[in-house]
Order: C-alpha cells, then sequence, then structure tokens
C-alpha cells in the first residue's frame, strides 16, 4: 500500500471520474435500494459524484491515505480503510442495492479461491433485486497477445508507465511514477491474478448471479474480444 499512498496525491489526474461511468451506475442501479457500496475507492470520487445523484454511497479502500483525502472531501459519506474480503465482518445481509468493484480491483485477489470468497459476501451484502458491476482488464486479449504494457498516463508534472510481466499463471504489475521536473522515480509492483472472462463468468453463475450483460467500455458498447476492459454487470434477483 506505501506506493498507492504515495501517488494519492495525483490519483484523480491519473484516473479522473468519467461522466459516462456516473450514467451507467445508476442505469443499473435497483429502484428498491439506493444504497451503494464501492470496493477499492480509492479517493472517494465516485463516491462524491454518486452522492449528489439521490444515491447513499460507501466506500472502502486499503490504502490509509486515499481513505482520508476521501474523509476530507466530504465528512458526511462513509469510508472504511478495509480489507475487501472482510465486508462481511462490517455491513449487514442485504445492505446494498449495488456494489461495484472497478478499476481492476478483483484481479489484486491473489487466486480464484479469493474470487470465490468475495462473490459469496458480495451476494449475500447485496439486497433482491441488486446488482454487481466489476470492471477489470481483458485477460484473454492481454495474454493471448502478449501485451506486456498499457497506455502511458502523462500529466504535466508525472508521466506514469505500467508493465504487466505473465509469470506463472500471475501477472508481475510493475509501474514507474517520473517526476518530470526533479526526474525522480517511484517504482512499484504487485502480483494480479489475471482471471479470464469465462472463468469468472462460471464463478458468478455458481455464486447464483443471474443475467450477465458484458461492455467494452461505459458507453455501453457491446464486448469484444480486443477491447482491453472488460465490465460485466450481474443481478442477484428475488
Amino acid at each position: 500500500m506505501k506506493f498507492y499512498n504515495i501517488i494519492a496525491d495525483y490519483y484523480e489526474s491519473f484516473f479522473p471520474l468519467e461522466p459516462q461511468k456516473i450514467r451507467f451506475i445508476k442505469a443499473n442501479q435497483p429502484v428498491n435500494n439506493n444504497k451503494l457500496l464501492d470496493l477499492g475507492c480509492g479517493t472517494g470520487q465516485l463516491c462524491h459524484e454518486l452522492a449528489g445523484e439521490d444515491l447513499k454511497p460507501t466506500g472502502i479502500d486499503l490504502s490509509g491515505k486515499m481513505i482520508e483525502m476521501a474523509r476530507a472531501k466530504n465528512p458526511k459519506l462513509d469510508f472504511h480503510k478495509l480489507d475487501i474480503l472482510q465486508i462481511l465482518n462490517h455491513f449487514s445481509c442485504q445492505q446494498f442495492g449495488q456494489i461495484t468493484c472497478l478499476g481492476n480491483t478483483i484481479a489484486h485477489l491473489k487466486n480464484q479461491t479469493e474470487i470465490v470468497e468475495l462473490l459469496s459476501r458480495v451476494y449475500t451484502l447485496l439486497d433482491k433485486p441488486g446488482s454487481l458491476i466489476i470492471q477489470i482488464m481483458n485477460f484473454d486479449y492481454i495474454i493471448s497477445n502478449q501485451i506486456d504494457e498499457l497506455p502511458l498516463i502523462e500529466t504535466k508534472e508525472w508521466t506514469f508507465k505500467r508493465n504487466y510481466f505473465l509469470d506463472n499463471n500471475q501477472i508481475r504489475f510493475v509501474t514507474t511514477l517520473t517526476n518530470r521536473n526533479k526526474q525522480e522515480d517511484y517504482e512499484n509492483e504487485v502480483i494480479l491474478f489475471p482471471i479470464m472472462k469465462n472463468q469468472l463468468e462460471t464463478l458468478l453463475e455458481q455464486t447464483g448471479f443471474k443475467s450477465i450483460k458484458e461492455y467494452s467500455d461505459f458507453y455501453e458498447n457491446p464486448f469484444s474480444q480486443k477491447s482491453l476492459s472488460y465490465i460485466l454487470v450481474v443481478n442477484k434477483d428475488n
């Protein structure tokens, strides 16, 4: 988490919130329950925007610095420094109408067993009806095409380089943050579990989720095998 604490001050300039993401989430929010839980909320920008859209968002993240920043922007909102696998210890059954897990958060879990545990706990926390939105990288495309570098992120002050290295069915995610003015580099490496599309869909169905809808982006463009991003919406029915 040290690296994420370092980039917290610049996180929103690297990953600005797109208006279409807000529209997408609102369009998939069940009418019976306006409470939303954002897993891996970062600096809370999604929750802050949704709070102005008649929703009641709660955000969790493992980065203490990001949670501090999220709370500072709106002390009235509910933010917690929390492991996503610990959600059942902090929230109630059927508490939320919608749960989001965006930005490749789910790939930071260690293995399929942890993903199964997360999906089961999410299912428990969702109301009936309820919806889950997941956004991950399209690892089928990345691995089959041996993609080892994501698009470079640049601002006036920083460059943010992101590399993938496949290693024994895992991916070493190596990031380099460079200050243009001071010529300082901050490097970090985390291990990702590259869950495949069919694998994730099977786990969701086994958990009890229904009606899988797939997209390439938050504009609701249909999923393409050549897309870098994979977004899916699943439902917990009555």
